[in-house]
């Protein structure tokens, strides 16, 4: 994972929702046609056909956009790939690139919009945010309605 800022810079990581090195978890993996590919979670945003999109709902001929801004189809989209480990790291920016894909620090979990206010007060405070903090965000999504497949 290479997190990166607006501009391009390096962007630091403040915190994970999710980091388990060791699970096995079901991700989505989309081949490109300049033989890039990505695996993520069915319900993480990745950036297709301009719009935040959830990877379960991209489908083979949409336009994933890389670091550089180029935009690459999806030739090939596998679904329920076994793979070790489940992460989701989060950058100040709400944006990070992955296999040289940008994607969203955010999944289906809450919407985008309450997730960047939720993890707000966390952005101020820095760095090292405590798993119980987490784990209290956590809670206060509970019952809240899942987030749409694209924004």
């Amino acid at each position: 994972v290479v997190a990166v800022g607006k501009g391009g810079e390096g962007a630091e990581v403040f915190m994970f929702s999710h980091r388990d090195r060791v699970g096995m978890y079901p991700m989505t993996r989309l081949r490109t046609e300049d033989g890039g590919a990505i695996a993520l979670s069915g319900s993480h945003y990745i950036f297709a056909n301009g719009k935040l999109t959830a990877a379960r709902y991209v489908k083979v001929g949409d336009a994933l956009e890389r670091a550089d801004g180029a935009m690459v189809a999806v030739v090939a989209k596998e679904e329920r790939v076994m793979m070790r480990g489940l992460f989701n790291p989060h950058t100040r920016e709400d944006v990070m690139v992955v296999d040289g894909f940008k994607v969203s620090c955010f999944t289906t979990s809450v919407p985008p919009a309450l997730a960047r206010a939720l993890l707000w007060p966390m952005k101020l405070v820095g760095f090292g945010v405590p798993e119980a903090v987490i784990d209290a965000v956590r809670w206060m999504t509970v019952g809240i309605p899942r987030g749409r497949e694209t924004y």
